[in-house]
């Protein structure tokens, strides 16, 4: 309202004039301002800190920032360690180790606890010395209960189960390859199946692909092998299905032909498929093809990051971290063998 000035009049009127001016409503507030059509570019979060275990020149197991800048910390005094593993939750790390600073030739089993900074023997009651001598690999299953113990360099390895808390063997038997279920309770593998007639192969025998619940002898056969056909289990992917190998055997010709297939395991109706849709984690040459050339060929020992982005792995005896969501060069995390990137899951 426009102000109306009063001149000379009496101070009276000036009093009733202004009682019986209307009041002045309050102002209205200001429409909300919009925001741009054009999102302000922000930098992309820093991809989490976490650890890499892995085996220095020296032998020592050592732990770093996946960040590459903190100095690492090695958790074992003397050399002879190998296959650090981390546990599903990410808190423990298992390993083997020497007796010895020398290079070993029987190996024992070991949890670090990360929040105690402490390392546990694992009882392994057998009386095969042999097994301590090629014990090479240890493994977690996905629930955290137990570990997987490989010995062997040949066609058919011996895998043992342990109670990764009490100790104490749960199954103990022979296979080329074995892969854990998603809840980490079964295992599927390649059965060694006798014949009548041996056929021209290492072990003479066909294979059959089986599932084998921990803690129980005998294995549940899924897919028979033949004279003719053999089958070689790589993974059990999160959807349920197995991803594994069938060999097409000719003992005329002694020649092969390699095929990948998948099952759903637990839908008896189930018939096999022809591989489609394979993670990348669990396929090996995919993630050589996607590797800067310098290392293509010799690159082994992946282990990738808990959101699938980046890995590490071995090669020539050096340690490298890729971006695998981003590319770019490699980032070279000097020597070191058996790199394990702390809480690594097939996404």
């Amino acid at each position: 309202m426009k102000a109306v000035r009063f001149v000379g009049l009496p101070l009276t009127l000036l009093l009733v004039l202004g009682a019986c001016t209307p009041t002045e409503s309050a102002p209205t507030e200001a429409p909300p301002v919009q925001p741009s059509a054009t999102p302000v570019p922000t930098e992309p979060p820093a991809p989490p800190e976490t650890l890499i275990a892995y085996v220095d020149g020296s032998g020592l197991l050592c732990l770093m920032g996946s960040d590459s800048l903190s100095a690492p910390e090695c958790i074992t005094a003397d050399g002879g360690a190998a296959s650090p593993a981390w546990s599903p939750d990410g808190q423990k790390l298992a390993y083997l180790h020497g007796a010895s600073p020398q290079m070993p030739t029987a190996r024992s089993l070991f949890v670090y606890d990360l929040a105690s900074q402490t390392n546990q023997a694992i009882a392994v009651n057998i009386a095969d010395e042999w097994f301590f001598e090629a014990l090479r690999e240890v493994e977690w299953s996905p629930n955290g209960l137990y570990l997987l113990l490989d010995a062997g360099t040949g066609a058919t390895r011996r895998k043992v189960v342990v109670d990764a808390a009490a100790g104490g063997v749960l199954n103990d038997f022979s296979t080329p390859r074995c892969a854990w279920a998603p809840d980490g309770g079964r295992l599927v593998l390649g059965q060694l199946t006798p014949l009548d007639t041996p056929i021209s192969i290492e072990t003479g025998q066909s294979l059959s692909l089986a599932v084998l619940t921990v803690g129980q002898t005998d294995a549940a056969v899924i897919l028979e092998g033949t004279a003719a056909v053999l089958y070689t289990p790589q993974a059990w992917l999160p959807d349920g299905r197995v991803l594994y190998n069938q060999f097409d055997w000719d003992e005329g010709s002694f020649t092969g032909v390699d095929s990948q297939w998948t099952i759903v395991i637990d839908d008896p109706a189930a018939a096999p498929q022809p591989a489609q849709d394979i993670p990348i984690m669990v396929d090996t040459e995919a993630i050589r093809a996607g590797l800067p050339d310098s290392v293509r060929d010799n690159a082994y020992g992946f282990s990738w990051s808990g959101d699938g982005g980046r890995l590490v792995f071995q090669s020539d005896s050096r340690i490298y971290m890729y971006d695998w969501s981003g590319g770019g060069p490699l980032t070279d995390l000097g020597p070191g063998t058996d790199p394990a990137w702390q809480l690594a899951t097939i996404q």
